[in-house]
């Protein structure tokens, strides 16, 4: 036992000092040793994700239907119908179409399927069917406007708006030609004609989304036909 005061706190005072010295040591160690582990972590995180994406590279694709192959690459590559040659193309399309034609899927005949893309002519060139107003276009601008010349294609089997739908019996040679006739006077008034102009129930349309309103759809029911 020391009795000695002054050695006394001597003692204490040297114990204080190493036992502070001690204590940043081990704090020290202990830092280095948590960032040494902070580092094998991130080291072991960048092997597994450049594994994973070498993975990627290497492993072949999962599988993936027709459908969703051909949406994918047919997004903003529609056909510019008012391109002379491109017309010509989807003209001798329509002239591959007989009689005998079946769908691939639908329900409508080949004859109801040329008139119904005949609609989409009639709302452009002829009075026939009444403009949606107020509310009804609002709700239509904003519902189906993106999909109609969006750069999406269709679904198979999407519902239909009413003034497409087709409830009487039609004349299949009628409306082929119509069809044709349609395609041929688009295409000579030109994208300029229609770049800008007011469309039935979308508002103003430029060149770009009135070429996809036409020839997205042929597109769609034309392939629906196997042409």
């Amino acid at each position: 036992m020391v009795k000695d005061p002054k050695l006394t706190h001597k003692i204490v005072n040297d114990y204080d000092v190493r036992g502070s010295v001690f204590m940043w040591s081990d704090f020290k160690d202990d830092a280095r040793e948590k960032n040494r582990a902070r580092q094998r972590r991130n080291e072991a995180c960048s092997e597994n994700r450049n594994r994973q994406l070498t993975s990627h590279r290497i492993c072949p694709s999962p599988t993936i239907s027709n459908e969703s192959v051909t949406q994918k690459s047919t997004i903003m590559t529609y056909k510019n119908l008012f391109d002379k040659d491109e017309a010509e193309k989807a003209i001798a399309r329509i002239e591959a179409l007989t009689t005998a034609s079946q769908p691939l899927w639908g329900k409508m005949s080949v004859s109801e399927m040329l008139a119904h893309c005949n609609v989409t002519y009639e709302l452009v060139y002829t009075n026939k069917h009444p403009k949606p107003k107020g509310f009804q276009k609002f709700i239509i601008k904003l519902l189906a406007k993106r999909i109609v010349v969006g750069p999406k294609p269709y679904k198979k089997n999407l519902r239909t708006s009413p003034v497409f739908l087709i409830t009487d019996e039609r004349d299949f040679t009628v409306e082929k030609v119509r069809l044709v006739d349609h395609l041929q006077k688009t295409q000579k008034l030109g994208g300029a004609h229609f770049n800008n102009k007011e469309s039935h129930a979308f508002g103003t349309l430029t060149e770009s989304e009135w070429n996809i309103l036409f020839s997205k759809h042929l597109d769609h029911h034309l392939r629906q036909f196997g042409v």
